[in-house]
């Protein structure tokens, strides 16, 4: 298969990822990013990372520039979802997910639905009257009420964010074949003790 047309069959499964059967409401715990970018290197992706900046120019475009606190890459490691989100972010974001759907997209002017999925639960549902108003001061402003699924469990879409300090001491990502020895051979400096029923972690 070419690769372009995989990572936008990609974009589309991870799109409708809340239509697999017997999904959980909630899946994995919290968000993990990369810091904010600067100016002067928004401007140097606009030509080198189109889905990202095309992406991230529809959030600001619907959330607000005042509102969206600036482009942030994932850390490559799991992200929180919320099953029921799926289809308000469908509405809300409804001509560019047709597009997407449609193959009216090129893979050099596409989204990446995943950044609209995790920012609309960030941003839009960040607001003590969400399902009734959509937080943002963008085009959400004109969104009608938000219709979740009836039968959900859940009434508060709240997420964490690990701050940078945290994550850069205590996650390995991107780990190669070659680096992963010399990982276990850094950890096996510490003694580390897990109380399984308190869930504490004790490093020494």
């Amino acid at each position: 298969m070419n690769f372009n047309v995989f990572i936008l069959i990609k974009n589309i499964i991870e799109m409708f990822l809340d239509k697999i059967p017997g999904l959980s409401e909630h899946f994995f715990p919290k968000y993990n990013f990369e810091k904010i970018l600067s100016h002067h290197e928004e401007n140097e992706i606009k030509n080198s990372n189109n889905l990202f900046f095309n992406t991230y120019k529809i959030i600001i475009n619907y959330f607000g520039d005042h509102y969206v606190s600036g482009l942030q890459y994932y850390k490559n490691a799991p992200y929180p979802l919320y099953r029921d989100l799926f289809d308000p972010i469908c509405q809300l974001y409804k001509n560019s997910i047709n597009n997407l759907e449609n193959g009216k997209y090129s893979l050099y002017n596409s989204i990446l639905p995943m950044y609209m999925i995790t920012t609309y639960n960030i941003y839009g549902t960040n607001h003590p009257f969400y399902l009734n108003i959509i937080g943002g001061y963008g085009k959400v402003k004109k969104s009608k009420p938000t219709v979740l699924n009836p039968l959900r469990t859940i009434e508060f879409y709240g997420f964490d964010i690990t701050s940078p300090a945290i994550s850069n001491k205590t996650m390995y990502l991107d780990i190669s074949f070659k680096k992963e020895f010399n990982l276990l051979n850094d950890l096996k400096q510490y003694k580390i003790i897990v109380n399984m029923k308190s869930k504490n972690i004790l490093i020494k």
